[in-house]
């Protein structure tokens, strides 16, 4: 095996210096073909299509998307820089999402380019390019993606792109700096009915000042501008951006006041007065051994009843634990312990009267730091990690939604902050407080955990039981929050909140064969 080693170990050495390590995404032609079949063999490489070859870590199982996710615009501006040179552009609806600091993978991306064929071009996991042939508009360049300037995209967009993908623009309207962004091309090309109706999506939004230069400008040009087509129709109410904000603020603002009302939907049972906060405490106390089994099993963690109540005691020696992925899990659930604790004195004070989403955004982060201080303790972690919010990119294992890139992770923790402190209902807080905080992804590791723990403070709140979302539920689950990311449709992730809520609840294990989950009287 030490001749094989040392083969991969060069293989490795050319690939580093073709790049590969560094950018992720490499032509099949910089690295010859015996260390290509070798690094593919050994997990190393992996082929995107004939000619592309992208990086991945050996532990990825065969036929992951995940890799393929994360690497995705990356390898869509190269493969469009190999095809069209510098002459192309994504087309305007892509532009939007960019510029909304939306990075979720769509089915198709449409470019535009003189030299393209009218064709689509497929790729992995059921996505392809389009390329649309036409004359090359303004270009600019965001994130190694070329695309249509801001002002330009949104003159070019389709109106069902305003209803289609509402939070998207939404994000794009609030976040235009000044209005010669889009009064340019307005007048460029004449265009006077696109002017009425982004006249009156500005105007909706609480945009005055942009919709008046609009038609203050293309009236002194000659042109008849009508607001009459407003493709804002039916906002929230409340949902107003005055000035410019920053578009991860705006479309975390708007995704909250967008989905409430499915929320409310799907969880019909109304709030409740909580008449014996000592029974309320008991009852939890009663289900952390459930609690920590079926969340920790949520996220792979390989947790016994015996060992978590085991740590609750203090009848645990970390020392003894020999096997790193032992040790893992038992750090985990430590971890999860002391948060638990924590979070149990906070949904004391709820019931004492304390203001529930006011106590999230003071105590979440000790909430993270209680969870992790044995792992970092323990050196499976780097002090840095409880330092704060992340400060690196993340992927979610399968799925084409991508969370917010970490520079904007404090735009959209502020605004998610901010909405969720104005919700009156103790139920909206609850489902999105979990679902946008794990949209955001805002922590180096344990958002899911974090998030169940947000939304059962607030089901405190609201006089519901502590609710634990079983293991047994985890493929509802995990669809129930990519259906909310990627179509924003949040109705099936409020039901299964409901539904749990008004269930008994559920032993430390998985549910036998047959075995149906029992409601409350």
């Amino acid at each position: 095996m030490g001749g094989l080693n040392e083969k991969i170990a060069g293989s490795l050495a050319r690939l580093r210096a073709a790049g590969g390590d560094r950018v992720g995404i490499l032509r099949s032609s910089v690295l010859g073909r015996t260390d290509q079949e070798r690094l593919v063999k050994y997990g190393y490489l992996k082929q995107i299509m004939p000619g592309w070859l992208m990086v991945v870590d050996p532990h990825f199982r065969a036929g992951d998307s995940t890799p393929y996710y994360a690497n995705f615009w990356k390898f869509l501006s190269m493969y469009c820089e190999d095809r069209f040179g510098a002459l192309w552009t994504a087309d305007a609806q892509t532009s939007l999402r960019l510029h909304a600091d939306e990075n979720t993978v769509p089915p198709q991306v449409v470019v535009i380019s003189p030299g393209a064929n009218n064709r689509p071009q497929a790729f992995p996991f059921n996505t392809s390019l389009f390329s649309l042939r036409a004359e090359l508009p303004p270009t600019v360049m965001r994130d190694g993606m070329r695309v249509l300037p801001l002002g330009d995209a949104l003159v070019r967009a389709a109106p069902a792109f305003f209803t289609q993908q509402r939070s998207t623009a939404l994000a794009a309207l609030a976040s235009l700096g000044s209005a010669s962004e889009v009064v340019t091309p307005l007048l460029a090309g004449g265009h006077s009915v696109i002017a009425g109706r982004l006249a009156a999506a500005f105007r909706a939004i609480g945009r005055s000042r942009v919709a008046d230069e609009i038609v203050s400008a293309m009236t002194a040009a000659g042109h008849v501008v009508s607001e009459r087509d407003n493709p804002l129709k039916d906002l929230p109410p409340g949902l107003s951006f005055k000035r410019r904000v920053s578009p991860v603020a705006a479309r975390v603002t708007a995704l909250w006041a967008e989905l409430r009302t499915g929320v409310l939907d799907a969880f019909q049972e109304e709030p409740r007065q909580m008449d014996d906060p000592e029974r309320y405490l008991e009852d939890v106390d009663g289900q952390y051994v459930a609690d920590a089994y079926h969340s920790l099993s949520i996220e792979g963690y390989k947790v016994t009843p015996e060992l978590i109540e085991k740590i609750r005691r203090g009848d645990w020696n970390p020392e003894r634990i020999e096997a790193d992925r032992e040790q893992r899990d038992a750090l985990a659930a430590k971890g999860y312990a002391d948060c638990f604790a924590l979070v149990r004195t906070a949904v004391a004070d709820i019931l004492g009267g304390a203001d529930a989403a006011a106590l999230v955004l003071d105590r979440h982060m000790a909430w993270f730091r209680a969870m992790f201080q044995p792992s970092v303790a323990a050196g499976l972690f780097d002090d840095e990690r409880l330092g704060g919010y992340r400060r690196h990119f993340i992927y979610l294992d399968g799925s084409r939604y991508v969370p917010v890139a970490h520079a904007s992770v404090q735009d959209a923790m502020d605004a998610y902050f901010d909405a969720f402190e104005a919700e009156p209902d103790p139920r909206v807080r609850a489902v999105l407080g979990h679902f946008i905080f794990t949209y955001i992804h805002p922590l180096p590791d344990g958002n899911g955990r974090i998030g169940r723990f947000i939304m059962n403070t607030q089901l405190a709140s609201g006089g519901y039981p502590w609710t634990v979302i079983p293991v047994d539920e985890r493929v509802r689950y995990m669809r129930s929050l990519d259906a909310a990311s990627l179509d924003h449709d949040v109705r099936p992730f409020a039901a299964l909140v409901s539904d749990v809520v008004r269930r008994e609840p559920p032993p430390p294990r998985r549910r036998s064969a047959g075995e149906e989950p029992a409601y409350r009287e």
